[in-house]
């Protein structure tokens, strides 16, 4: 597919989307209001960050900057993680920088 993209909408009205596409990026992205920032996204779109997981990193909740993903982009391999981290709600809570 040019874009592959999955948009849920959860229980308590926070928004999840999914997309990938056709070179190698993708993005895991939680909205939780519509408020500046209040989302937490994994992802490999851009290279500039510093961290271990280049180019795959996160952007907590709240924070303006990237730290380090346990994400691949291999969707076998993410969305396990990802479902535990919404359904245990860690995902609400991390606010790492």
């Amino acid at each position: 597919p040019k874009l592959a993209r999955i948009h849920a909408i959860l229980r308590d009205n926070v928004q999840l989307y999914i997309r990938y596409n056709n070179h190698g990026e993708y993005s895991y992205t939680i909205i939780f209001s519509k408020t500046s920032l209040d989302r937490s996204r994994f992802d490999n779109y851009d290279d500039r960050w510093e961290v271990s997981t280049r180019p795959h990193h996160f952007h907590p909740r709240k924070k303006k900057n990237a730290i380090q993903s346990n994400m691949t982009g291999n969707p076998e391999e993410d969305m396990s993680y990802l479902c535990d981290l919404i359904l245990s709600s860690r995902l609400y809570d991390i606010e790492k920088s």
